[in-house]
């Protein structure tokens, strides 16, 4: 069952088309969250809550720098291990402590900023993904932006 769960983020962090470019999360890292990801007991598992999973940035001017965060709160009972936070294009930054244990009931917040000059006229989506030892290992943060110059 864990491993039809495995699919969606392995889609999720192998590429993200922009400005012709495709970043890929390298081999290593990826097999290593894989690797990482199976060997999880469902006892080990605790849930998670992200106080925004969607952000709508409207009328944007190109060349603008976008900035905003999102809290993570563990509301299970087992301390939250983070494999990663990652963004699926070089245009976001994230600002975050690496590496955190979040006991249950504690947060973490991720701030982020998105560099628009490269973006096209139009919509433009974006995302970040969360993994870690919670049921299903990853959330989704999605980011449309709509730039109108």
């Amino acid at each position: 069952m864990k491993l039809l769960y495995l699919i969606p983020v392995v889609a999720l962090l192998l590429s993200c088309k922009h400005n012709n470019k495709t970043n890929k999360l390298s081999a290593s890292l990826l097999d290593s969250v894989i690797r990482d990801l199976k060997q999880l007991n469902d006892t080990n598992l605790t849930r998670i809550k992200i106080s925004q999973t969607e952000k709508d940035f409207l009328k944007v001017k190109k060349g603008e720098i976008l900035s905003d965060s999102f809290i993570m709160i563990n509301i299970g009972n087992k301390p939250l291990q983070l494999k990663g936070i990652n963004a699926q294009c070089d245009c976001t930054t994230l600002n975050y402590v690496k590496n955190k244990i979040i006991n249950p009931y504690d947060s973490l917040t991720v701030k982020y900023q998105i560099e628009t000059s490269d973006m096209d006229k139009g919509y433009n989506k974006r995302n970040i993904n969360v993994i870690g030892n919670f049921f299903p290992y990853y959330k989704n943060i999605n980011i449309i932006i709509y730039i109108i110059e």
